[in-house]
């Protein structure tokens, strides 16, 4: 081969090396942003998939997340409003009652995040198929749905509540 020819292949392979370098780093850089805007930090521009573009900030573009409600403050919120509802609440109706009541979600998905919470309140809400969540420790004959009692058995079913 020619030495020319050699040498535009070494060079095309260092910038291919470099560049999956960069597309690398550019992931990680990407994963923590998610991960800090996840556990509250605020993110001022939001960086893109890395596709051979440059990644451009857009901060006017994004509104910032507003401090997530816990499942210990919204679990008491969201029984009453189900119950004073009178049937299961889908979670965009929950999520609507829960601002209409002046509790925000908060969070960059206020749906994602209401739904995650009830993901995780299993064992007070249960999801009746078709119709929404249900206080688990409540009879819903239209569902069939008998209650079930906390395992702990305490009086104030909420008590254990993190």
């Amino acid at each position: 081969m020619e030495p020319a020819y050699q040498n535009a292949l070494r060079k095309r392979s260092d910038a291919v090396r470099r560049l999956e370098e960069a597309q690398s780093e550019i992931a990680r850089i990407d994963d923590f942003l998610k991960l800090y805007q996840e556990f509250g930090g605020s993110v001022d521009a939001f960086v893109g998939e890395v596709s051979g573009q440059n990644a451009e900030p857009s901060s006017a573009n994004r509104e910032r997340p507003t401090k997530g409600l816990t499942r210990a403050e919204g679990a008491p919120i969201i029984r009453e409003l189900i119950l004073r509802n009178g049937s299961p609440m889908q979670r965009s109706a929950l999520l609507e009652a829960l601002n209409e009541n002046g509790t925000p979600v908060g969070g960059v998905d206020p749906l994602n995040n209401l739904g995650t919470m009830m993901w995780r309140m299993k064992d007070k809400f249960v999801n009746i198929e078709g119709s929404g969540y249900w206080p688990i420790d409540v009879d819903y004959e239209p569902a069939n749905h008998a209650a079930v009692k906390p395992e702990d058995d305490h009086e104030d079913w909420m008590k254990d509540l993190v």
